[in-house]
């Protein structure tokens, strides 16, 4: 396997990883972005969940054996590099456009408008945090 699939492999099984904890945090942390989050599932949706929760860490360690990924060190500027990205990707599903494109129309030009100009900032502050990693 070429260095650099193996290199983005190994990123995207542990950011995987990390969206998987995440999803189980929600149902026991009470702390930070989890303060807010209600429990609407039952308790045996959320044995079902984690029943799913721990096959998918058992495909994701199976691909770790099967690759041979080594779990050393991921620099954060690669971390830094791949979240950026995943939030441009985001981006461009919430610009005013996009979201009437999938979800009907926006009341107001002024909502528009104000939607458009946060994404933009948001955009170039990332662009900015990109440039940044680009010279280490």
């Amino acid at each position: 396997m070429k260095w650099q699939h193996y290199n983005r492999l190994r990123c995207n099984v542990w950011y995987i990883e990390t969206l998987l904890r995440e999803m189980e945090s929600t149902f026991y942390k009470k702390e930070g972005i989890y303060k807010h989050v209600e429990i609407d599932l039952s308790k045996e949706q959320i044995q079902s969940i984690n029943e799913q929760l721990k096959r998918l860490y058992s495909i994701l360690e199976e691909i770790q054996k099967t690759f041979h990924l080594k779990n050393a060190p991921i620099n954060a500027s690669r971390v830094i590099s791949i979240n950026a990205l995943d939030i441009l990707e985001t981006i461009e599903e919430t610009w005013s456009s996009y979201m009437e494109k999938t979800s009907g129309k926006i009341d107001s030009i002024e909502e528009k408008k104000q939607i458009d100009e946060y994404l933009n900032e948001i955009v170039i502050y990332t662009n900015h945090i990109k440039e940044i990693v680009k010279k280490r």
